[in-house]
């Protein structure tokens, strides 16, 4: 057994990368948009980017199209520019970074800032709403 060719090499580290490193990022992803799903959920083949791209309001049978060879190409690109666009990126260039040059695009989309963040996107309407239904039940009690 000697030194593994670049091929074998290329094809172990595509590997790891698609395995290990991708579902990490998918959930990353995901986060941001405000989602706290079990990490388990990102290591499921094409369920993980049906997860993700339910965030875009993608068609769910679009994701019949990832199973035709030659059209998958076509699906995942379109999947992630919608990603990208729901993410305030440059779609079509997102879309097909990702398909054609994986980790470098992959790691822009998953940093900068949550675009939803459910803890406080809505802390002034929660109190307001709040004080409403205590005053309301404060005039039951007093009656």
């Amino acid at each position: 057994m000697g030194i593994p060719g670049s091929i074998e090499l290329f094809i172990l580290l595509s590997l790891v990368f698609l395995f290990i490193i991708a579902p990490i990022i998918l959930k990353k992803i995901d986060k941001k948009f405000g989602n706290e799903r079990s990490a388990y959920n990102y290591f499921i083949p094409i369920y993980n980017i049906f997860i993700v791209g339910q965030n875009a309001n993608i068609n769910p049978l679009i994701y019949l199209g990832l199973f035709i060879p030659y059209l998958n190409i076509a699906i995942y690109v379109y999947i992630w520019s919608e990603i990208a666009k729901k993410l305030g990126k440059n779609g079509i260039l997102y879309g097909l970074g990702i398909v054609f040059l994986f980790f470098p695009i992959f790691k822009l989309l998953s940093e900068d800032e949550p675009i939803i963040d459910k803890t406080s996107h809505n802390d002034t309407d929660n109190k307001s709403v709040k004080d409403e239904e205590q005053k309301k039940i404060n005039q039951y009690l007093c009656k």
